[in-house]
């Protein structure tokens, strides 16, 4: 038989004026006994076990290391709490449940100690079992309230209120699939009529008030969507929307104002399916908190992240639980190891239930089970002799042989603490001997009536459903539906980049003179790489869709300049005016679109759009500027354009691989932009110094195209200090700025000047101007870039000594130029030149820096930034 009632040991946790803490453990007997309890996790600790255990989208390592994290902290938790007179107690009441064919509900109080709040409670491990794996044993969090709530009368099936919150400006969660997800775990119940689910079209707090005022009754409320922590109230919040899809925070006292008048709603579901939790704050738990204030009986809280597959297993059962009449943490313990059973072992303390008081039977079935539900049995775990029991606990914790446990026989928990933690005190013989027998007998359950018996059939809850503690073949996880399209547009983003680079290549040698034939080769080159960026927008996650429509309409307008620039140049360049403008629409979208969705994935979007408004207006500027005649350097102008796309989409690749992995899309806002303009900005530079070293020295087409592809670099370069993290640069930003001002100004002087030649008289005052702003710049950034830049500020640096030395050689070239000393010119050119190819290679080593800095530095990032987003 299942265990249906229960005994209550309470235990109580309280913080001393001295910041110390005291327990005191009340058995159902009428015993008490008082203890201490040092917690054997500082905050830093509980941060990097959140951040290896906690976060299922991105963790890395193998399950068996996880697995070990997961016991030692488990056992340091259970032998600072059970231990002296507080474990005899345990083991007391423990053993007095057993004899009345009872489990023991161990019931944590923390009101008196909220920032306890945080720590693991569901990982309580006493060797060879997880405490909250077992329906013997349930783990439960109750908060001190005034009064208690009768169970609710229910007729099947049980209604549950499904919404699904994904604002803009938050990761964003695909909607369609958690629906899916939610059904898919529900159908077996569904289909015997146990349970019905009804979906909140749209998350917004209006729209949930209304659907709590019908008549209908709702009896669980199941959020999808993300928790916050407001460092101002010092209290956690829901993320749901507004009616334009904006973000809208939600404290639990204003979700609780609207549910407290559904007096049929008693369980409230908070599933956080991306960013639960990413330090030592738990943003869920003043949330619970405050519903259970709210005169809602139970709230279950994902104090970390969980995975769908996770989900859809915790879920199945879980409902089918309630549905069958089990007490809400009866149906949670075959829950977690529904969850165990999925090949997740990890997550199975993910789940947090909070209680208003101890009494966890939520609904009185009224009626009977349904038809279609007669054949089925409600998840069960009962307990054989003790030899099976053991191992089969230790089985449903992990599926791999455990070889040892660093809290066996009350050893110390070396691996990832410094617990401080004692461990079990000697205990009376009375005491153990009762412990030990707990196992050795068999443990049944008293009927909860004739009308809905719940004799076990021995099935699991989660499937359908082999017996409890029978090792069978875990079924296989759905195939990852998202891993191949996502594994496809890094490739597509991939080969886009390095067609984009082969045709640079072949047009910067047509532009040389290289011919017809590598002009061809290169658009041809150009046509296919555009090609494979439709391809890959039209594979990313559904959210670049109009893209690839631009990004087609570029690739049969490039194809037209490939077919006609031989025949008719002119014509070439009209077609080649429309790609480019066709381009810089491309980038704006991209922009937008990456706002506008929130994805998790915007920040692959985003990345490459500077560069492609950049090379899309360095292409346009170029045509104009040769149809209009004033000079030939769309010949030079047009490779650095293909150049800009390809950086921007290699980086854009990179960032895609490490959000498909899980990483913060917050911390690629961060450092993806500003990584992909500093190389956009090393390659103008690079290919300034090229098309310098290929042209006259003296010809005023040098001189114009040089101040066009200079204004280009400082531009860029100007950008990537607005975008750094933290905007710790925003000085150099300025003076990069200023100097594309300059030569700006410089450039339409000199194009429309009476003659050609007077670029000569305009351009060497530009560069002068120019020269001592870059000098500027450079000595700021060697002076005080490693101080400002914080955990950034190697990559802030590193261009600082470049950037001082072509400041001073363009100044100095500029000067010499005003001066008219040719001769002397001649040299400084060659000396610039280097200066200038410096100064890309400084760019190109920072943009390095930058990306390593944004990947060793996510897990601190997150910590900064992303306890504000969950």
């Amino acid at each position: 038989m299942a265990v249906t009632m229960y005994d209550d040991l309470q235990l109580r946790i309280d913080r001393d004026a001295d910041g110390s803490y005291r327990v005191l453990a009340m058995a159902p007997d009428g015993r008490t006994a008082r203890g201490s309890f040092v917690s054997p996790l500082s905050d830093d600790e509980l941060d990097d076990f959140v951040q290896r255990v906690g976060l299922a989208r991105r963790r890395g390592g193998s399950a068996d290391t996880r697995m070990d994290a997961i016991r030692d902290v488990g056992a340091a938790l259970f032998d600072s709490l059970i231990k002296e007179e507080v474990g005899t107690v345990f083991y007391s009441a423990r053993s007095a449940a057993a004899e009345r064919d009872r489990g023991l509900r161990i019931t944590l109080r923390l009101s008196g100690s909220p920032e306890l709040m945080r720590l693991p409670w569901e990982f309580l491990y006493k060797r060879p079992r997880f405490l909250a794996q077992s329906i013997q044993t349930p783990v439960v969090r109750a908060l001190d309230v005034d009064s208690a709530m009768r169970p609710q009368r229910l007729t099947l099936p049980l209604r549950i209120l499904a919404m699904v919150s994904s604002p803009s400006g938050y990761p964003e969660l695909d909607a369609d699939a958690e629906r899916r997800n939610l059904e898919r775990a529900l159908a077996a119940p569904r289909a015997a009529g146990l349970v019905e689910v009804s979906w909140l079209e749209r998350a917004t707090l209006g729209d949930l008030a209304r659907r709590v005022e019908e008549l209908d009754g709702v009896h669980v409320l199941h959020y999808i969507g993300h928790g916050a922590y407001d460092e101002v109230t010092d209290s956690g919040i829901l993320v749901l929307e507004t009616p334009q899809g904006r973000a809208h925070d939600v404290s639990g006292e204003e979700i609780g104002a609207i549910l407290q008048d559904e007096t049929s709603l008693r369980l409230v579901v908070l599933n956080a399916c991306e960013g639960a939790r990413t330090s030592h704050v738990d943003p869920f738990s003043g949330v619970a908190a405050s519903l259970v204030n709210f005169d809602i009986p139970a709230v279950i809280g994902m104090q970390f992240e969980i995975t769908d597959d996770a989900a859809i297993a915790f879920s199945e059962s879980l409902y089918t639980g309630l549905a069958h009449g089990l007490p809400v943490d009866a149906a949670l313990a075959p829950a977690r190891r529904a969850i165990v059973g999925a090949m997740l072992p990890t997550e199975f303390g993910t789940p947090v239930l909070y209680l208003r008081d101890g009494d966890a039977r939520l609904f009185d079935l009224q009626g009977g089970l349904p038809a279609a539900a007669q054949q089925e049995e409600p998840p069960d775990d009962t307990d054989g002799p003790a030899s099976e029991t053991e191992t089969e606990a230790e089985s449903a914790e992990n599926p791999v042989v455990e070889e040892s446990s660093p809290a066996e026989e009350g050893g110390p928990v070396d691996k990832i603490l410094d617990a401080g933690a004692s461990v079990d005190a000697p205990q009376a013989p009375e005491a153990m001997a009762a412990a030990e027998s707990v196992a050795a007998e068999p443990v049944g359950a008293e009927p909860l009536g004739a009308e809905h018996p719940l004799e076990v059939a021995g099935e699991s809850p989660a499937r359908s459903i082999p017996e409890p503690g029978v090792q069978t073949n875990p079924p296989e996880p759905p195939p990852d539906r998202g891993a191949r399209p996502l594994m496809l547009a890094v490739a597509t983003a991939w080969a886009g980049a390095l067609l984009l680079v082969v045709a640079a290549a072949f047009l910067f040698a047509a532009g040389l003179g290289a011919g017809d034939v590598a002009a061809a080769a290169g658009l041809g080159a150009q046509t296919l790489g555009v090609v494979a960026l439709a391809v890959h927008s039209s594979v990313r996650p559904r959210d670049a869709v109009p893209a690839a429509y631009l990004y087609g309409a570029a690739a049969v307008l490039s194809a037209v300049v490939m077919m006609t620039v031989g025949t008719d140049a002119r014509a070439a360049s009209w077609v080649q005016l429309a790609y480019g403008l066709v381009l810089v629409l491309t980038g704006g979208w991209l922009i937008r679109a990456s706002r506008r969705v929130g994805s998790r994935f915007a920040a692959s979007l985003v990345t490459p759009a500077p560069a492609v408004i950049v090379s899309g207006a360095v292409s346009t500027i170029a045509i104009i500027l040769w149809l209009s005649g004033v000079n030939s350097s769309e010949g030079r102008l047009w490779p650095l354009s293909v150049l800009g796309i390809a950086a921007g989409y290699v980086v854009s690749a990179l960032a895609l691989k490490r959000e498909a992995r899980g990483g913060s899309a917050a911390a690629g806002f961060r450092v993806e932009i500003p990584v992909a303009l500093a190389w956009t900005g090393a390659v103008a530079l690079a290919v300034l110094v090229a098309s310098v070293l290929a042209q006259d020295p003296n010809g005023p087409a040098l001189r114009l195209d040089a101040a066009t592809a200079q204004l280009l670099a400082v531009a860029l370069l100007a950008s990537h200090h607005a975008a750094r993290p933290h905007r710790d640069s925003r000085l150099a930003a300025a003076g990069y700025g200023l100097a594309a001002v300059v030569s700006l100004v410089s450039m339409i002087g000199a194009s429309v000047g009476e003659s050609a030649y007077a670029a000569y008289a305009v351009i060497p005052w530009a560069e002068l101007v120019v020269g001592i702003l870059l000098g500027a710049v450079g000595l700021w950034l060697t002076a005080v870039g490693r101080a400002r830049g914080g955990r950034f500020g190697k990559s802030l640096w590193i261009p600082g000594p470049y950037v001082i030395a072509g400041g001073a050689m363009t100044a100095l070239g500029g000067a010499v130029a005003v001066a008219g000393s040719y001769d002397l010119g001649a040299v400084i050119r060659w000396i610039w030149l280097a200066a200038l190819l410096g100064m890309a290679v400084g760019y190109a080593l920072a943009a390095v820096s930058l990306g390593r800095e944004g990947v060793a530095g996510e897990a601190s990032a997150d910590r900064e930034h992303a306890d504000r987003i969950a």
